[in-house]
């Protein structure tokens, strides 16, 4: 947890840390419930260093081999038609 909070600070975390303190304070200002509930879950994402997607969610999974292989590949004659 520790690792979290204090390592892997590049400039996106950052600025995701920036809009959602002033999402968080711009809030409060307009007595704005839901900018503060957005705010907050920007800064919370920022500070645990997580995503929407989740642990690589975003990633797809990749075919095995087998799935590959067992494909038939047969040659397609083309013939141009003028």
């Amino acid at each position: 947890m520790k690792t979290i909070l204090l390592k892997q600070w590049n400039l996106m975390r950052l600025f995701c840390l920036a809009i959602g303190a002033w999402a968080i304070i711009a809030a409060f200002e307009k007595r704005d419930p839901l900018l503060g509930v957005m705010g907050a879950i920007l800064f919370v994402m920022a500070v645990m260093n997580i995503g929407c997607c989740g642990a690589n969610g975003c990633n797809t999974r990749r075919l095995s081999s087998k799935i590959i292989s067992s494909h038939n590949h047969e040659e397609i004659d083309y013939e141009e038609i003028n």
